[in-house]
Order: C-alpha cells, then structure tokens, then sequence
C-alpha cells in the first residue's frame, strides 16, 4: 500500500513493508526477468508454497492480517501488515513465516543468510512485534511460547527452497518504528515545501517573441493537461514546437507542483530540451532539469558490471557522494548535464549514473530516452514504479518513433548463434536444471534449422589485426 499522510487529521497509514524500508536497489544490475513478470511468479510460488504447507501442518494459517496504532510526535500512526504463514510447531512454538523468491543457483541459495537482504528480516521481526502488541494476550494467553521467525527462500527456476531462521529484540523494533515514521515525516514536510515551490515558480516562454502558432500549440497543451486528458501535437518543422510543448507542460506541471519528463529518441532533441531551459533561465525563471545519460553510454568502469565488487564506482557510492559534496553543486546548476555529472564522478570515483537518478527529485524537468519510461528493463523505478507518478506529466518528443522502439522492446527475438553459445556452455554442467534447458535449447535449434532451411550459423568472431 502507497504511504498515505492526512495534514488535517495529522495521521500516517502505511504497511510493515514500508516500515520495513526498501533495501537500496542500485548497482543490482538488469533484472532477467520484468518487474511485472517477477511479481507474478512470485505470486504464484507464494501459492504453491502455502497450499503445501496447509496440506502439511493442520495449524497453518496463510495471510494472516494485523492492525496497529501508535502515536509517533503528533502524529497517530496505522500500520497494516499481512503475513505470510503462521502454525504452531511440533513442540508447540508459534512459527511466523514469510516467503521470498530469488533467482539463484545452489551456490547462492545456501549462501543466504538473515542480513542478505536486511529489509525482509525486518518485516519479519516487525510482524512478530505487532502480533506480540495487538493479539498476543488474546491469542498465546499469559504464557505464550516463544515465536520463531522463519525467512523461506524459493530459488527459481529450481524451486529448491531453503530456510532462515531470524533473530529478534523487541525493544529495537519499537525503536525502528519511531525512528522510520519519523524519518517519513521530515521527507513529506520536505515534498511539500518542494510542492509548494515549484507551484510558485514562473515559466516563461523562453524566446522574446513566440513564432505564429506556438501561442496557440502552448495553450492547447496547458489546457489540455488542465483537464486531466493527453494531447498529441502535429505541426510542420519550423514553426517551434520543443519550446511552445515544454512551456505548456511545464506550466501544468508546476501548478500541481509536479515534474515534466521529457522523453526523446534522440541525443540532439534532448540537447535542444536543454538549451531551452537555459532560456528559460534567462529570462528570469528558477525552472531546473537534469539529463539522463543510458548506463552504457554513462559508466565509467571498463565493463557495465553494476556489482560493488566488481565496480569501484559502486562501492561504498553513498559515502562518497555525499562526502564530495558533488549533489549540492550539481543541484545549483539550471540544467545537470551528463558531462558535468561525469566530471564529478570521475574526481570523487563514484557511479555517474546513480548520481544523476538521486537528482530527479530536486529539478522540474527530466531529460531521457524513451526506456526510461517504457521498457520495462530500464524504466525509472523510483519514479514509474516505487514512487507515486501522478504529479509527473509525459512530454514524448516525436512520437512517431515510439511506435518502432516499443515493438523492438515489446517483441522477444532469439538468435541461433547465442543458443548455440548457450547450448555449450551448458554441456559442461551436469545437474537436472541445465540437462533439462539443453532439451529445451535442442528442440529451439531443430525449429530454426526448420525455419532457415540449413544449419544455424555461430556467432562471428571478431577479427584481429596484425600490423607489419
């Protein structure tokens, strides 16, 4: 559930999960799998699980709801929480259990342990807590046994599963709660100041004098973001409609106290974006923007490897971000470019990339690439996905190109070279996952030789060359 502030009532409602904290995701690298396919598949072996554990143990309870409520300062404080499963063990202990999936191999899956990621040790706890709070006297009578916490990994594809057994102090979980609400409410005083600023702001239209139409094309679009509907804007090259569209955009945009998120096929549309803030600027307004750069074309180690281990970019990155002191003086900029995010990073060796992600809630203007929005791999989850979009307005610049890129990102492609890499690399594994992925690679080759009318071909290796 989304984190819900009532200014009026002075109460916050929230859930354990969001108590909990969301363990810090950078430098994790793609995911092979959707955020939206991730969460099904977990969904499901969520069910699995619990149906076997029901059919096991005649005490199993799935989905268990809790409500609590404290007061933290001023503020009341609800805290909702489902969990997963609770039974009563053999000795007579009360288990509470939470339910994970990881994609991992063996050698990974007995590696977990209760601080791999802290967060869902966490939730457990904290469920323990609130039980031991709200129903404990009602549920366990005067001597309630001791609660065991049970951390029950799913590793996928093999489903193997493996258990962890979780350490508990109350007196810190009633410190975290305090500590994490509080927390909360300095960061939702400080969005609505930032709210309240941005609807203040001026946005000018950034040349002396507008060219014909683009008085008209910026109240279309003000008017139309008014009114809660989508406008698409076609014109003739000419007649200025980067400026007139940002303009109007961005006057709805700061009247909710919201952000524009420019979205562009193109590195020279995103540089006009830029170059039209700065006019912005110059004609006395405090608008601000920051580019986004793609990993790829942004790192600055020698191979995109997002792992702290194996990037020093990525190690201990928040220490030294904010040690160099490199986010004040890049806010201060009116447009954060990607040369000048760079340079920072190359002197203070930390992740260019993440700098410039931990930037898009301080500006009004966002400057990327299509992915960043629609392709489900690349797209801003701390924006599109963890956080609350609806103060964000889509300005697609030609999106005519969209059409081509969502069927590139939207379309799945297999090639033969890279099932044949697969295929061998796979002959020299031995376990049940890799025998039955070498069947299921055989029968994709033998479709493609049917397909092709010959043999697949392998990859083409680079060539040397040799200098005499």
């Amino acid at each position: 559930m989304a984190i819900r502030f009532d200014d009026v009532a002075r109460t916050v409602s929230l859930s354990v999960r969001d108590l909990a904290g969301d363990d810090d995701h950078r430098f994790s690298g793609p995911a092979p799998l959707t955020l939206k396919r991730r969460a099904h598949v977990g969904r499901v072996e969520h069910e699995v699980h619990q149906g076997a554990r029901e059919a096991e143990v005649s005490s199993y309870r799935r989905e268990r709801s809790l409500r609590y409520e404290t007061r933290v300062g001023d503020w009341t404080v609800i805290v909702n929480g489902r969990i997963d499963g609770i039974y009563t063990d053999a000795d007579g202990s009360t288990v509470i259990e939470e339910v994970k999936t990881v994609v991992a191999g063996e050698a990974d899956l007995a590696a977990i342990d209760e601080d791999t990621v802290p967060s869902y040790s966490v939730q457990l706890r904290l469920y323990r807590y609130l039980l031991e709070e709200t129903a404990a006297g009602l549920e366990f009578g005067a001597e309630a046994p001791e609660i065991a916490l049970h951390l029950c990994w799913i590793a996928l594809p093999s489903r193997a599963q493996r258990t962890v057994e979780v350490s508990y102090d109350a007196a810190r979980c009633a410190s975290l709660i305090q500590d994490r609400v509080a927390e909360l409410v300095i960061r939702h005083e400080r969005d609505r100041k930032r709210t309240t600023r941005r609807q203040a702001l001026h946005v000018p239209f950034p040349h002396r004098e507008p060219r014909p139409h683009q008085g008209e094309v910026v109240e279309r679009i003000a008017g139309a973001l008014g009114a809660g509907k989508s406008i698409l804007v076609s014109a003739p090259p000419g007649i200025g409609k980067t400026a007139a569209a940002l303009t109007g955009a961005l006057r709805h945009a700061t009247s909710i106290g919201g952000r524009v998120f420019v979205l562009s096929a193109k590195t020279t549309q995103q540089a006009i974006y830029a170059r039209t803030l700065e006019l912005m600027r110059e004609e006395g307004s405090r608008v601000s923007g920051v580019i986004l750069r793609a990993r790829e074309k942004a790192c600055l180690n020698h191979t995109v490897d997002c792992r702290p281990e194996a990037c020093e970019f990525a190690q201990d990155y928040v220490r030294k971000r904010d040690a160099s002191g490199a986010l004040e003086r890049l806010r201060a900029l009116p447009v954060i470019d990607a040369e000048r995010v760079r340079a920072e990073a190359e002197v203070h060796r930390f992740c260019p990339v993440e700098a410039a992600l931990d930037l898009v809630d301080d500006v009004e203007v966002i400057v990327a690439d299509y992915n960043y929005a629609f392709d489900p791999a690349a797209a801003l989850r701390r924006v599109f996905v963890d956080g609350d979009p609806s103060d964000v307005v889509l300005l697609i610049d030609e999106a005519h190109n969209l059409y081509e890129r969502a069927r590139r990102t939207y379309s799945p492609a297999l090639h033969g070279a890279e099932l044949i890499e697969l295929a061998a690399a796979l002959e020299r594994k031995h376990d049940a996952t890799s025998r039955a992925a070498r069947a299921v690679l055989g029968q994709l080759l033998d479709y493609l030789v049917g397909v092709e009318g010959g043999q697949v071909a392998p990859r083409p290796q680079p060539q040397a060359a040799a200098a005499a």
